[in-house]
């Protein structure tokens, strides 16, 4: 596929800079970090935003805090898909429903327990 031609009113060309003081540039360091944005994508933001500019941004991709934490509950969560699943061939094949009946409260209260790990975590990253 052909790339797209710029129409000449999205080129960004026109540069503008300016000082701030340690602190702030510091916090427009942290602030966009913690968007996934660099600091002019910020910057950029902010104004538009305050001046009621239309701007045309690409796509973004945002990190996510604590995406190693909820990759690894995101991992449990399968584990116990697949011990539900285990757990229903048994009963399909006869299998004593006293051990399923077992197994699935056991099953239960680790699905809990990992529900309870992400809303904890996302709730953290809020705040």
């Amino acid at each position: 596929m052909a790339a797209r031609k710029k129409d000449i009113s999205e080129v960004q060309e026109r540069p503008v800079s300016f000082r701030l003081t340690a602190a702030g540039r510091q916090k427009l360091l942290d602030t966009a970090a913690a968007r996934g944005l660099t600091p002019g994508q910020l910057a950029r933001e902010l104004v538009a935003r305050n001046l009621d500019i239309v701007v045309k941004a690409g796509h973004i991709r945002r990190a996510v805090a604590n995406a190693d934490v909820l990759r690894r509950l995101l991992g449990e969560l399968a584990v116990q898909g697949s011990n539900l699943n285990q757990i229903a061939h048994h009963l399909n094949r006869g299998g004593s429903r006293a051990e399923a009946v077992q197994d699935l409260e056991a099953l239960r209260d680790a699905h809990k327990g990992a529900l309870q790990a992400v809303v904890a975590t996302l709730t953290r990253s809020r705040s």
